[in-house]
């Protein structure tokens, strides 16, 4: 049976969505925030551009990607919590960010000062 996301985890997803698509130029193909207490997990699936498909063939390659996105994330990092603070209204504690490009996957895990029950 699907997670159908509640109000604030759909509000979350459209953040992260926004974000992706103003640090890399186009957001992932689907994404999906999960709460849990004072935890948001964020999956979203499909983020690869076409260049970087290409490089994950190989493991160089695949390091390239990862190395290159953690990059990215970590410039946007501040920007991002930001985003989460103003539609959420609760502070962000931290933002953990990884990538798989095998699976052409990133998660971030999010920590809230306090629970986002609705």
């Amino acid at each position: 049976m699907a997670h159908r996301q509640s109000r604030t985890e759909a509000v979350i997803s459209d953040e992260v969505m926004a974000f992706l698509r103003k640090i890399i130029g186009r957001g992932p193909d689907r994404i999906h925030t999960y709460m849990i207490d004072a935890l948001a997990v964020v999956r979203c699936c499909g983020v690869l551009t076409v260049f970087e498909r290409r490089l994950v063939d190989t493991v160089q390659g695949r390091n390239t990607v990862k190395d290159l996105r953690e990059q990215v994330f970590r410039s946007g990092a501040e920007e991002l919590s930001g985003r989460l603070e103003g539609c959420t209204g609760r502070r962000v504690l931290y933002v953990h960010s990884s990538i798989s490009p095998e699976r052409d996957e990133w998660v971030y895990v999010i920590e809230f000062e306090d629970g986002l029950a609705e």
